[in-house]
C-alpha cells in the first residue's frame, strides 16, 4: 500500500483511540464532507459561468454569428 494511505489510516486509528470501526467511519465521514464541498464548489462555478453567458459576456460579434447559424437550420428547427 502507498505510504500516504498508511499514514492517513494510522492517523484515523489514533484519532479513534485504536477503534478501527470508528476510524473507518471517521474516514468515510471526512471523505463525504470533502465530496460535498467539491460538489458545492463545482455547482457554484457552473452557476457563475452560466450567469456570464446569460448576461452576454462572451465576446463581440456573437449575435450575428448566432443569427447566421439559426438562419442555416432546416425549417421548423429553430421554433
Amino acid at each position: 500500500m502507498n505510504r500516504d494511505v498508511e499514514a492517513i489510516a494510522s492517523s484515523y486509528i489514533r484519532a479513534a483511540e485504536g477503534d478501527r470501526d470508528r476510524a473507518l467511519r471517521l474516514a468515510i465521514s471526512d471523505a463525504l464532507a470533502d465530496l460535498l464541498e467539491a460538489e458545492r464548489r463545482t455547482a457554484n462555478a457552473v452557476r457563475l459561468i452560466s450567469r456570464g453567458y446569460a448576461r452576454g459576456n462572451f465576446g463581440q460579434g456573437r449575435d450575428s454569428e448566432q443569427e447566421l447559424r439559426i438562419s442555416q437550420l432546416p425549417d421548423g428547427v429553430a421554433n
